[in-house]
């Protein structure tokens, strides 16, 4: 689920504690941030 970074499951990895799934779900939260700040034209 590398694609999807708005899925339920990435939100519901944040209580698991594990380290891929909270590293994954930091990235996709970066990727939201930067895709939020990109001019949409």
């Amino acid at each position: 689920d590398t694609h999807d970074y708005a899925s339920p499951s990435d939100t519901a990895d944040i209580g698991t504690g594990g380290s891929s799934s909270t590293r994954d779900h930091l990235l996709s939260i970066l990727v939201i941030l930067t895709s939020g700040f990109e001019p949409k034209y």
